[in-house]
């Protein structure tokens, strides 16, 4: 396992909109249901391609001209100033989409799958997936998960539901 100084300048890439940063970079988001500090988030409603969005608070990370001892680590969580609980959701610093929790410890491979229109590119993804996580999973202890509640929701309406069901 990396240390805390080697992981906070770790490169890392955005699995939403393939920006890389530092772990130092991340936005957090204030998930508290009675913050009165909700606003609009455009960056993400831009990313989604949506008008706005009313969605928890942005919290920024420590300014990098700090002289703090926390400059040179791995920030997991951040105080909302407005209503003082603990934010431990982070985000990508260009879209606003949440990462993943592991994501610092995680090996990122990044793959492009290309063609026209209409040409299977869907079907291949499902059809690998379900492979990955039903033949190839119990035979080398993988473990494949979705990103989280809403790409999971998507698996299922868009993808496994039509081409499995």
């Amino acid at each position: 396992m990396k240390n805390s100084l080697s992981q906070a300048h770790q490169q890392i890439t955005c699995p939403y909109c393939f920006s890389h940063f530092t772990l130092q970079d991340v936005h957090f988001r204030c998930i508290n249901p009675s913050c009165t500090s909700k606003g609009n988030d455009n960056e993400y409603a831009r990313s989604r391609g949506t008008n706005r969005i009313i969605m928890g608070r942005v919290l920024l990370p420590l300014p990098k001209k700090s002289k703090s001892i926390f400059h040179f680590t791995v920030p997991y969580e951040l105080l909302c100033s407005s209503c003082q609980v603990v934010s431990t959701t982070r985000l990508c610093p260009k879209c606003h989409y949440a990462l993943p929790s592991n994501i610092e410890q995680c090996e990122q491979k990044v793959i492009a799958i290309i063609g026209g229109r209409a040409t299977g590119k869907t079907h291949y993804i499902a059809a690998l997936i379900h492979r990955l996580t039903h033949t190839i999973d119990p035979d080398f202890s993988i473990t494949v998960t979705s990103a989280g509640d809403e790409t999971q929701e998507r698996w299922m309406q868009d993808f496994y539901t039509p081409l499995f069901s």
